[in-house]
């Protein structure tokens, strides 16, 4: 009986923790190929740009942008004053239909608008805007990406649903405070193939001569 009494409390402590578990969390992604993959490190030859798409996604537990969609969104990105990249573009999706703010310079950008379109956006991830990134110099900068208003009430929404619900701390954390980071490494370019191989038969050859040598 004991036994059997305690295989049906683990049973529910698993139960309980997948429970708590389920509290997923939205996040931020980023793409440098539409979606159809995401990092949050990219590596571009020195002097070179990178376009960059932002999505707003969910890990398959929470499906609340698939179930309700996106009404509205407020994003901040910024960069170190040091950097050996810059910002040269910034274009928020043309979804967001109403908006607010939609500004950039060389160290961040901002976004902040609406969809007034019928429906909202929805889908596991939902497409938020691309920004350019355009390298100077070697080296890594890290982009910095918060809310722009953080907080949970109503004045301090920026993200929403169509229902108003909303969706700033399961984003950005208690507080809405939280942050999400991307870096581009910008790198000297590297040799190319054919040189490369040419290198590696004039090694070989020395190698081989040496040996002939001794």
């Amino acid at each position: 009986m004991f036994a059997l009494n305690r295989s049906w409390l683990m049973m529910l402590a698993l139960t309980f923790c997948l429970v708590e578990t389920a509290e997923a969390d939205l996040f931020a992604l980023f793409s440098d190929d539409g979606g159809a993959t995401f990092s949050d490190s990219y590596v571009v030859t020195t002097g070179d740009s990178i376009s960059i798409d932002v999505f707003l996604g969910q890990d398959g537990i929470n499906t609340e942008l698939t179930d309700s969609g996106l009404f509205s969104l407020g994003l901040a990105a910024s960069t170190p004053s040091t950097t050996s990249a810059s910002i040269t573009n910034a274009t928020l999706s043309p979804v967001f239909e109403f908006e607010t703010t939609n500004q950039f310079d060389a160290d961040s950008f901002d976004w902040e608008s609406a969809a007034f379109s019928n429906p909202v956006p929805m889908g596991t991830e939902v497409f938020l805007g691309s920004f350019e990134v355009t390298t100077v110099a070697n080296g890594t900068t890290t982009f910095s990406f918060a809310d722009i208003a953080p907080g949970g009430g109503m004045i301090d929404g920026n993200w929403l649903t169509p229902d108003l619900d909303i969706l700033d701390e399961t984003i950005f954390g208690a507080g809405g405070t939280g942050t999400y980071e991307l870096m581009v490494e910008a790198v000297s370019q590297v040799p190319e193939p054919s040189v490369g191989a040419l290198f590696a038969f004039f090694c070989i050859g020395l190698v081989r001569k040496r040996n002939r040598c001794i």
